[in-house]
Formats: structure tokens, C-alpha cells, sequence
């Protein structure tokens, strides 16, 4: 599709058919070759069937890109519903139009989205477990804590910026619904440098410091897996100690797309 999105607007018209265009109606023609393409976005809220006429267009058939199927043109015009913000592609081009799957893309999307739950992970929300975070977010202004175990890292939470020199001590707590017997934690983070903590009575104990090893201290985002002897809690707290590639005139902010905890050492 890359020449058809890249070619110059076709000289020929293309409009809906006996009016003008509407607001929230998106059309556009173009031409690669002997193929020609129309784009139309419909970004109303509402179902609709639209016809278009598309002038010197012979009688036949257009081919709707990615959804296996056809509209046939009669007399410079063809017909189509749109879903709500539906979107459709049509072109002369049958091979390129079936070789794409749009059905397929977007379930591709979705997975990374919203990916399978892994069935041991016991910090997934599902499971009941809630993120904490300390100081807390202003929620009006900053990501929630749930990003942190919603099992998708397609977005992050992350702090306040604070002074490097003075930061307060920032945490993250995974606080599951019954006790659980953990051994290992997995961070998508900027995180360079963490304590892994358990209650003691109302006191914290660390269990495992940890940092990043050399060779990925440049790169602002990492994936580290700490493993640690096994206990069994219904608390760990991870403290935040220093991160990456995020000071701003002497301030710094923490940033994780997620965490994931497993009993297994593996």
C-alpha cells in the first residue's frame, strides 16, 4: 500500500454522490499504474450507507482492501456501508487487495494491546493483586498505578519528578489477595537500581538489592529479572533507588510499564 498512500491526489473526481461532503466524511483517489485507489473514512458515530460517483470509473468491480470482498460500479457510482468510524479502501487491484487480511492486523493489535494472561504471574490484577505507589500519584495528571500489573507494558505508570539530591524514598507495593510464596520478580523499567522489600512487622526488609548490569545502563528502558529466596507474603515492596536516561535540571521520575511475579526462580 505504500505507493497508493504516497501518490498525489488523483485530477479525477471522487464525491458522494448527488451533494456535497460532509464534515465527517474523508475521501481521497489516487493512482498507481493502471490501479486506481479510494480512500474513505466515515468519522461519525453512527452506521451509514453511502453512495460515491467516481468519475471516468468503467462498470466492474472495486476490490475493498484487507476484507475479502467487492463493490461493483454502475454508471460512475457504487454503494457501501460504514460503521461507525468505519474505514474502507477500494481499488482496481484484486491480488493487492486479498493479499492483505485486515481481520488479521487488528487481532494482531489487540493482542499486543491486551496480550494472554500468563497463568502464573501472580501480580496481574485479575488475580486480585493492587499496585501501590508512594509518595502517591496526582491522579489528574499522572498514569494509575494499575498500568503497573495490567499485563499489556503497552503504557506506564510513573511519579512526580523529584530533586536527585534530596528524592524522597519512592516505592512501588504489590499487595496480593491472600499470601503468596514468591521468588522472583520481572520489571519492564527504567530502573537502574532497586531494593526488593518484605514486611517486618511494621518495618520493611530487604530481601535483594539490585541494578542493571553494564551493558544496557544507557538505554532508558530494560526488562530485569530479580530472583531472591523464596517467601511467602501477601506484601513485597519494590523501593525505587535510581533510574535511567530521565534527569531534567537535577530531577529524575521512575517510570514501569510493568511487573510481573512468579514463584518460580526460573
Amino acid at each position: 500500500m505504500r505507493d497508493a498512500f504516497l501518490a498525489p491526489e488523483s485530477l479525477y473526481a471522487f464525491a458522494p454522490a448527488g451533494g456535497d461532503l460532509p464534515d465527517d466524511l474523508h475521501l481521497s483517489r489516487r493512482e498507481v499504474g493502471k490501479h486506481v485507489f479510494f480512500f474513505a473514512v466515515s468519522s461519525t458515530h453512527r452506521s451509514r450507507e453511502l453512495t460515491f460517483r467516481a468519475a471516468a470509473l468503467p462498470d466492474g468491480p472495486l476490490f475493498v482492501v484487507g476484507e475479502g470482498r467487492r463493490v461493483e460500479v454502475r454508471g460512475e457510482a457504487f454503494t457501501d456501508t460504514f460503521l461507525p468510524h468505519g474505514t474502507h479502501v477500494y481499488t482496481t487491484n484484486e491480488r493487492l487487495a486479498r493479499s492483505l487480511d485486515i481481520a488479521a492486523v487488528l487481532k494482531e493489535i489487540e493482542t499486543a494491546y491486551n496480550p494472554p494472561l500468563k497463568p502464573d504471574n501472580l501480580a496481574h490484577k485479575s488475580r486480585g493483586t493492587k499496585a501501590e505507589v508512594s509518595p502517591p500519584s496526582h491522579a489528574k495528571h499522572y498514569p494509575p498505578p494499575e498500568y503497573i500489573i495490567d499485563g499489556s507494558k503497552r503504557s506506564s505508570w510513573y511519579n512526580d519528578p523529584v530533586s536527585v539530591e534530596e528524592a524522597p524514598p519512592q516505592s512501588v507495593d504489590l499487595v496480593f489477595a491472600k499470601p503468596e510464596k514468591v521468588s522472583r520478580l520481572v520489571l519492564d523499567s527504567n530502573l537502574s537500581r532497586l531494593e526488593i522489600q518484605r514486611p517486618d512487622g511494621e518495618a520493611w526488609t530487604t530481601i535483594k538489592e539490585a541494578g542493571l548490569r553494564p551493558g544496557v545502563q544507557d538505554k532508558r528502558r530494560a526488562v530485569q529479572t530479580i530472583r531472591f529466596p523464596e517467601v511467602e507474603t501477601t506484601k513485597l515492596r519494590v523501593l525505587l533507588k535510581e533510574a535511567k536516561g530521565v534527569e531534567m535540571q537535577g530531577l529524575w521520575y521512575p517510570q514501569i510499564w510493568e511487573i510481573e511475579a512468579y514463584r518460580s526462580a526460573r
